[in-house]
């Protein structure tokens, strides 16, 4: 993986000596500034192949005086949680130097995360419909055989259409 290697050192650089660019990472975006900054990524311990459909994550305090998500996220004040969509198997485990957590996943790992006014990376998919990931994400999952049609219809059930979540993606 001469590719990922390359790229590390290349967003390590980037951090390091030009101050005035700002990283954002989504997904693999996330998971890849986080190692590149001294983070740690894994492999989750799921009981699933893959983590599908929308979920609840915890936001924290920081999160919510985030003046960019009071407007989107007006419940989160009251609550401290939201429901949003999410494909992965990897998480990151561990905050690179000077990592502010502002919300994780059950399963502890850190989901949305910032370094002061320069970077900000999330592991949720808030660009997700419910349809895009019935249409796209499991449809294709299930023909490539990563996952089976009962986990697909699980998911469906359970983590798309349940009528009692509220949606918080699209943003």
């Amino acid at each position: 993986l001469d590719y990922l290697a390359n790229f590390l050192e290349f967003l390590q650089k980037v951090y390091e000596q030009h101050k005035h660019i700002k990283l954002v990472g989504g997904c693999f975006g996330h998971q890849v500034i986080a190692r590149a900054l001294g983070g740690t990524v894994a492999k989750l311990d799921l009981d699933v192949p893959i983590l599908l459909g929308k979920h609840m994550i915890t936001v924290t305090k920081g999160f919510k005086q985030m003046e960019e998500f009071k407007a989107g996220f007006p419940e989160v004040s009251r609550f401290g949680f939201i429901y949003i969509n999410r494909s992965h198997s990897y998480g990151v485990t561990q905050l690179p130097p000077g990592g502010e957590q502002l919300a994780k996943f059950s399963n502890g790992d850190y989901d949305i995360f910032k370094i002061g006014d320069r970077v900000f990376c999330f592991q949720p998919h808030p660009e997700f419909t419910e349809k895009f990931i019935e249409f796209h994400i499991l449809k294709r999952n299930v023909r490539s055989g990563f996952i089976s049609a009962e986990y697909a219809d699980i998911v469906k059930n359970e983590y798309l259409y349940k009528e009692d979540l509220p949606n918080h993606g699209p943003l």
